[in-house]
């Protein structure tokens, strides 16, 4: 079974809910609407890197790479890991060992878990979210990295919740319910 806490930081006690998963797993989504409902800011570690700099995640690989941005992410990881909020992050987070490591140190780390099929089907009707990855690479090559990706995804988690099936609302409810705040 899981331990779930908050984390406490002097007589201030924070509720951190990390979000992990892959590209398409409802991170945002979800993330804004747990942040709502607790009524804690909502972080979203693509949109912290953008804003630190300044340029689109699709731009930082084609004119950084990926090292640059997998560097950025960990940077900005350790920027956030003592605020009180709900982190919606990217779907390479896990790729790191400084950024695992990082992650360990959040009080609750829930992997939303979504089949691979849907995954790509979702990223495909979403057009106004281009993904370099699933640009960059065959399905089948693209449905390898999910593959690599999960046993670390499952590692990293402290709480594995299925996103098949289920509205947003449900979700929430259950990421709420399951991690006690």
């Amino acid at each position: 079974m899981f331990a779930f806490k908050k984390k406490e930081q002097g007589r201030c006690i924070m509720t951190q809910i990390v979000l992990i998963g892959f590209m398409g797993a409802g991170k945002t989504a979800i993330g804004k609407s747990l942040a709502q409902k607790l009524q804690i800011p909502f972080l979203d570690t693509d949109q912290l890197i953008e804003k630190k700099v300044n340029l689109s995640i699709p731009k930082i690989f084609e004119e950084k790479g990926e090292s640059f941005f997998r560097q950025q992410e960990k940077e900005v990881l350790n920027t956030i890991k003592d605020q009180s909020a709900v982190i919606s992050t990217g779907g390479g987070i896990i790729l790191s060992q400084e950024s695992q490591a990082l992650l360990a140190t959040f009080a609750n780390v829930v992997f939303l878990e979504v089949d691979i099929d849907t995954l790509v089907e979702r990223i495909k009707s979403d057009a106004n979210n281009i993904r370099p990855l699933f640009l960059t690479h065959t399905p089948e090559a693209f449905k390898q990295i999910y593959t690599d990706r999960l046993p670390l995804y499952q590692k990293a988690s402290t709480l594995i919740v299925t996103n098949r099936g289920k509205s947003i609302e449900e979700l929430t409810n259950e990421i709420i319910l399951k991690v006690g705040v």
